[in-house]
């Protein structure tokens, strides 16, 4: 796909479904209909056996979102790679890839210390996805206006 089409454009074509799909994770999760029955039932012994069973129906919404959340973050490595190697000058190459890998790991590391805050301010888990979600379309303003 990013032979075929321009890197940048599959970049935010992904970034794009990535964060709808971020936003969709917690209005899918709703969809889901839980239960639990509880049955208590006497044993030969006459002592009592708890039994616990719990349901999850409708799970197809919420599997859907992050399916498309998956295939669209597919599309990042291939672009990264394409975008370096069209963009960046033989000689800084490996400094360039170190530094969007390294930028990757950071990531993950930064959104591991500030998840709690969001969760804790902008109301619980699904916050947090609202949240990320409209900063990864934020992003796409000042990427499809500057990365020519």
């Amino acid at each position: 796909l990013v032979a075929a089409a321009s890197p940048r454009l599959v970049m935010a074509a992904g970034v794009a479904l990535w964060s709808i799909a971020t936003i969709g994770t917690p209005l899918a999760a709703g969809l889901i209909v839980s239960g639990g029955t509880t049955l208590i039932e006497g044993t030969d012994a006459g002592a009592a056996a708890l039994t616990t069973t719990f349901t999850a129906e409708n799970v197809a919404p919420l599997l859907a979102v992050r399916a498309v959340m998956g295939g669209a973050e597919s599309v990042v490595l291939p672009a990264v790679q394409r975008i370096l190697a069209n963009w960046v000058p033989p000689s800084n190459k490996s400094l360039a890839v170190a530094s969007v890998l390294s930028g990757f790991q950071l990531g993950t590391i930064l959104a591991y210390l500030i998840s709690p805050v969001v969760i804790d301010e902008f109301g619980g888990w699904r916050g947090m996805f609202f949240l990320y979600g409209a900063v990864g379309i934020l992003w796409l303003v000042p990427w499809l206006a500057f990365a020519n």
